[in-house]
């Protein structure tokens, strides 16, 4: 059962955190990931994810509304998870401010599959009440990879999540034009008028 657990004593002393939203840094996340591979292998879980739409809200809106989104996607995974889940902002832009839309979580204690698919429910919740959009992808830690290659799993499963939604959107948006081309042709008909690009 995924339960709300305390961090330990002292375990977030040498840790180093994004200015902006308060997660761990790339470079914490990273140290996270290799001590869980040598303290606890086979006994963690890596979520991978992507925040969709936020390079279009910093091209049309500003980054203002764009750091918004990532520190509202930041408090929503916050409330939802728990104290020792590790959660990192993983991209930064080169000259060091936040610019990337990609967070990386560690879940100690968690390789059950009912138990991530919780996991992943939870957060789809939490962000769906901020208006927020994300692909997300997760990989448990096998005693015969390296976390680098679960990483790379969970980084694949986040990428065809993305897809998968990006085809449901699109097969939704077809029906949708469908049912109002349809609709079109109804009120048309009864109006005795032919249009050849609704009725050819």
């Amino acid at each position: 059962m995924y339960e709300t657990q305390k961090p330990e004593p002292g375990s977030e002393q040498l840790k180093t955190f994004d200015s902006l939203t308060g997660l761990l840094d790339r470079r914490s996340f990273n140290e996270a990931l290799h001590l869980c591979e040598e303290k606890i292998p086979g006994k963690f879980t890596i979520a991978f994810i992507d925040l969709d739409g936020l390079k279009k809200i910093n091209d049309t809106e500003g980054h203002v509304k764009g750091d918004e989104y990532i520190q509202g996607a930041a408090h929503a995974m916050s409330d939802v998870l728990r104290a020792t889940d590790l959660i990192a902002l993983t991209q930064a832009s080169e000259s060091g401010r936040i610019g990337g839309d990609e967070i990386g979580v560690i879940f100690k204690d968690v390789s059950k599959s009912e138990d991530i698919n919780e996991i992943v429910t939870r957060v789809r919740e939490g962000f769906k009440e901020k208006g927020i959009k994300a692909s997300i992808g997760t990989a448990s830690h096998q005693l015969e990879e390296n976390s680098s290659e679960t990483l790379h799993r969970a980084d694949e499963a986040m990428k065809r999540d993305k897809e998968e939604r990006k085809k449901k959107e699109l097969e939704a948006k077809s029906r949708l034009q469908r049912l109002m081309m349809g609709g079109a042709k109804i009120l048309l008909k009864g109006a005795g008028v032919y249009d050849p690009r609704i009725h050819g």
